[in-house]
């Protein structure tokens, strides 16, 4: 039942289901201060559902001891002069109450801090594990391997506080292991000190799928986690690991990764370039974040941004199409095996040109059924493969493989067709 409020004063009452609700919303720095203190679940439940959700509400709640004591009494029914049960309940509330004062004055002096140097808001050690704990409670317990790092979770919870979401690029992912402590600069502080702070270590791209795999799944089991801890955040909800699959199995299958084209024996000859699959995969992270400032919820946004076909086309499709472009070869009729120089040439004639002698046997035609081109797109030389003319062209910029099989080494005319 709702709050009950009279001239009698009435206490405070409410039933399971509300109590679910007030957990919910108590943050788990609060959470994780209240159960260290062995504060009681009911008292707990009472608290949140009254609106002390925070460690900052909690130390503004009472103007001093005497103040608190009476607000105990009055609102949920704890006399500290009833028994001694009692009396240890108001102490341990005493207690959180004056650890919370403590610990507020500290969270703002180092949230000014943050904001004055420009670096995100420290994460308290406690509150890290207790959104790991939650995570680990919904879903499954994680390996260290497999945890993102603190300050990796600290930039993403300081663009959520300012609604400054950005995509952050995959080399911005960290787990536990890979955070590296040592990594600081120095910056003043509002006393005029100079201070180390610590900075966002990096690690390289994804270099193929599994990392590819590894860094998307460290993403979402971050932004998950920070789902659990801002619980106000609507575009937050509904955020699964299953979400996050889906996203790997389309980058990973046949749409992009997998895409390739075959020529009439099935054989492939041209698919996407892993550079090409990360900056796609970029570009539908920087559009999903653009979907949520517009109101769509990140699960929502995420799918909508992979099935998006002007970021595929734009992004990939097109960007594809210019690879392979630049790897096609020149049209045949251009082809042309190296000459000797001039006076070599005249040298070797003793000085004479002749008069028609050799027109067109430096031409690079293509002896009967002799491929143009190998499998990966580069040029034979059918100089090579005409018996009768035989290249020997020194530094020759054509393929020496047999027209047929593509063996290296073996002209068309003496190989035996095994690729």
């Amino acid at each position: 039942m709702p709050v009950v409020s009279s001239t009698s004063m009435a206490l405070v009452t409410i039933n399971a289901e509300q109590k679910t609700e007030a957990f919910a919303k108590a943050g788990p720095d609060l959470k994780f201060l209240l159960d260290k203190k062995d504060i009681d679940e009911e008292l707990q439940g009472l608290l949140y559902h009254v609106g002390v959700t925070s460690v900052e509400l909690l130390a503004a709640f009472a103007k001093n001891q005497d103040d608190l004591e009476a607000a105990l009494k009055t609102y949920f029914g704890i006399d500290g002069t009833a028994d001694v049960a009692s009396r240890l309940k108001v102490a341990r509330v005493v207690v959180a109450w004056n650890a919370a004062k403590a610990r507020a004055v500290k969270h703002a002096e180092v949230d000014a801090e943050c904001e004055v140097n420009g670096q995100p808001k420290e994460l308290p050690q406690a509150e890290a594990a207790a959104m790991r704990k939650a995570f680990e409670k919904a879903w499954w317990e994680l390996d260290d391997k497999a945890v993102p790092a603190k300050s990796y979770l600290q930039k993403i919870l300081d663009r959520v506080e300012k609604d400054d979401l950005v995509a952050e690029p995959l080399s911005e992912v960290l787990t536990i292991p890979e955070d590296d402590p040592d990594t600081l600069k120095a910056v003043w502080t509002l006393g005029n000190e100079l201070k180390a702070v610590k900075v966002g270590t990096k690690v390289s791209l994804p270099r193929d799928a599994e990392e590819l795999r590894k860094r998307v799944g460290v993403l979402g089991t971050a932004w998950m986690m920070v789902a659990y801890q801002q619980t106000h955040k609507a575009y937050l909800r509904g955020l699964t690991p299953q979400t996050f699959a889906e996203y790997l199995e389309y980058l990973l299958g046949d749409f992009v990764m997998g895409l390739c084209a075959k020529d009439a024996s099935g054989r492939a000859f041209a698919h996407p370039s892993w550079a090409l699959v990360v900056a796609y995969e970029f570009a539908i992270r920087v559009r999903t974040m653009q979907l949520i400032r517009k109101g769509k919820s990140f699960k929502t946004a995420l799918k909508e941004s992979w099935e998006d076909a002007v970021i595929k086309e734009r992004y990939f499709t097109t960007p594809l199409c210019l690879e392979q472009a630049r790897k096609r070869p020149l049209p045949v009729e251009t082809w042309e095996a190296p000459q000797d120089p001039p006076d070599k040439r005249r040298k070797e004639k003793g000085g004479k040109k002749g008069k028609g002698k050799g027109k067109g046997k430096g031409k690079n035609v293509a002896p009967s059924g002799c491929a143009s081109t190998t499998p990966d797109n580069r040029p034979i030389c059918f100089n090579y493969n005409n018996k009768a003319k035989r290249c020997k062209a020194n530094g020759c910029r054509f393929l020496h493989v047999c027209g047929q099989c593509f063996k290296p080494n073996f002209p068309m005319y003496a190989c035996d067709h095994k690729p």
